[in-house]
């Protein structure tokens, strides 16, 4: 069968309905049969729509709003987003962290069925793109995390992973975790080490017997740490301090020797000439 020439298209107003097309049939053998006309009922329906898209997505934040290239296979209408409650949906809100449920239909036409497909999209925490790792000013022995300031940030608040209470350790660097935590919170926050210089301690020193009076042996001066020590039975080593036999003023600095403490004092010892007593002499005569 073919269909007869002008009656194969098909108009707007058939569709729906069933419709008579006139058809003609031709055999194998013309030359012994003729060609038999025929008439054939067909239902005219609408064409299915179709809706280019996944069931589901996942990204990871990147402060944009996400192009999930939805598409279909007609123009005739427009998409119509609704969410889980039936209400309007805007596909320009996907893009802060959380999941997304709706449901995106193509209204039907005239030629074509409506359709529809539930669609979820889930975003979750990107990572920071503009890691940095802070520098931070030097430390002294003693000293606590809370006395290390990390640099301000316009974009986030940097915090110290361990206790603001933690001692910054022996003097040389350290290592310590800092955290950085946006301000834009669809990005996760992130860790990195940082290295805080700790230099050393200085002491207070006072130095006490700096006055004597010769005796013939030697003498010294007595220094000893006044304020300072963060361990107060810490005992720290003291070198230079003014030692003499003879009278004399002997200067001096003493200084500090200790791998985290500094300190220096600069005084004078002092040997005064000690009081004579001489042998009175005994049994002396003299002659006229």
């Amino acid at each position: 069968y073919t269909w007869k020439t002008g009656n194969t298209a098909i108009e707007d107003s058939n569709i729906g309905v069933y419709v008579s097309y006139p058809a003609v049939y031709t055999p194998d053998d013309t030359a012994n049969y003729k060609t038999v006309d025929g008439e054939f009922r067909v239902y005219m329906k609408k064409a299915l729509a179709e809706i280019t898209a996944e069931e589901s997505y996942a990204f990871d934040y990147n402060g944009s709003v996400r192009d999930l290239g939805i598409g279909k296979n007609h123009e005739e209408s427009t998409f119509v987003y609704t969410d889980v409650n039936g209400e309007s949906f805007f596909i320009s809100t996907i893009k802060n962290v959380g999941t997304y449920v709706f449901t995106v239909t193509l209204p039907a036409t005239s030629h074509y069925e409506e359709a529809s497909k539930q669609i979820t999209v889930v975003i979750s925490e990107g990572e920071y793109p503009n890691k940095i790792t802070p520098t931070v000013n030097a430390a002294t022995y003693g000293d606590t995390l809370a006395d290390v300031a990390l640099p301000e940030d316009e974009n986030g608040v940097w915090s110290w992973k361990d206790s603001t209470a933690t001692y910054v350790g022996n003097v040389g660097k350290n290592s310590f975790t800092a955290v950085f935590t946006p301000e834009d919170r669809g990005y996760e926050a992130y860790e990195v080490n940082v290295t805080v210089d700790v230099n050393k301690k200085a002491l207070t020193l006072e130095a006490s017997n700096t006055t004597v009076v010769y005796n013939g042996e030697e003498q010294s001066a007595v220094v000893k740490v006044k304020d300072g020590l963060v361990d107060p039975d810490h005992v720290v080593t003291i070198v230079g301090i003014g030692k003499g036999t003879h009278a004399g003023d002997y200067d001096f600095t003493a200084t500090v020797s200790d791998d985290n403490y500094s300190g220096t004092i600069t005084a004078t010892l002092k040997i005064e000439k000690a009081d004579y007593t001489p042998i009175s002499p005994v049994g002396l005569t003299a002659t006229y």
